[in-house]
């Protein structure tokens, strides 16, 4: 009997509670959303006036933001209380904000686009200009293809570097003495694998306790990289910037480039795509400073030209 009384007593409070919790709350106006904190914020196309949500008169061609405003679409710019269809001349494309910008290939000259005279083995670059494709150099106003020794690759800016398990000797590639359990590195070197340690000129494995150690410093290591701060020209970001905003594209396997949006932008001018074993990649940049990139990250293909960055 005491046992029923007391469920009552704790149904009756609960109830009481929940009725006091409805008829304290702050009512909810028409076209608002509750926030935490016992607020409300009006919805999008609204703007708050007082206690209440007024429509917000959102102009032909404009679409309305949070806060109680608008902003004119792609294409147009704000006059005053309306847009304005964007003068965008032939070979440009509309920008945010009502401006414009000239296609690749093309070049801003007062208020047009001039097509940039690109020579043989060369592709148009955002901004006007042109850079020489992979293996070829440029030579005043051409490009002029580069003597790439056996065992050695193409790098982008006209020069070449040895292959893994290579080492650079004048102006050709010698073979690099890896001792067993052990790794070539690129640069000519070679590193003891996982689970083994340097002793000379050999690797021996390491001990239990050596090996948590090694393991724990590589984790640290990893992930201290991935968030450290990259400062290139007036940019900074991060690997892990790098590996959200940017994708490889494919336009002539093996050779791609990247594609990236926000403050890693300026890896598309400096950093190209190469699928080694499809669809594996890898990513080579112009720039001591990228040289992170190249060592940390890498491509895999999804489809024939796109594929995800892996930092």
């Amino acid at each position: 009997m005491r046992i029923d009384t007391a469920v009552t007593t704790v149904v009756l409070l609960l109830v009481a509670g929940l009725s006091w919790g409805v008829s304290g709350q702050a009512a909810l106006p028409e076209h608002a959303t509750a926030t935490f904190g016992g607020g409300w914020s009006c919805d999008l196309g609204y703007r708050r006036v007082a206690d209440h949500c007024e429509k917000v008169n959102v102009p032909p061609n404009a679409s309305a933001t949070f806060g109680g405003g608008w902003s004119c679409d792609l294409g147009y710019r704000r006059v005053a209380d309306h847009c304005e269809k964007a003068n965008v001349p032939l070979n440009a494309s509309a920008t945010f904000g009502g401006g414009w910008s000239c296609d690749l290939g093309y070049r801003r000259v007062a208020d047009h686009c001039e097509k940039v005279n690109v020579p043989l083995n060369a592709s148009a670059t955002f901004g006007g200009g042109w850079s020489c494709d992979l293996g070829y150099r440029r030579v005043a106003d051409h490009c002029e293809k580069v003597n790439v020794p056996p065992n050695a690759s193409a790098t982008f800016g006209g020069g070449w570097s040895c292959d893994l398990g290579y080492r650079r000797v004048a102006d050709r590639c010698e073979k690099v003495n890896v001792p067993p359990n052990a790794s070539a590195t690129f640069g000519g070197g070679w590193a003891c694998n996982l689970g083994f340690k340097q002793v000379s000129n050999e690797c021996l494995p390491m001990t239990p306790d050596e090996r948590r150690a090694q393991q724990a410093a590589i984790a640290a290591a990893r992930a201290s990289e991935r968030s450290r701060t990259i400062r290139f020209e007036d940019d900074e970001f991060t690997l892990a910037d790098v590996e959200r905003r940017c994708e490889a594209y494919v336009y002539s396997a093996p050779y791609g480039e990247l594609e990236c949006s926000g403050n890693v932008r300026i890896l598309q001018r400096r950093c190209e795509v190469y699928i080694h074993s499809w669809p594996e990649g890898e990513i080579r940049c112009r720039g001591s400073e990228l040289s992170v990139i190249e060592r940390r990250c890498s491509v895999s293909m999804h489809s024939e030209r796109y594929g995800s960055v892996s930092c």
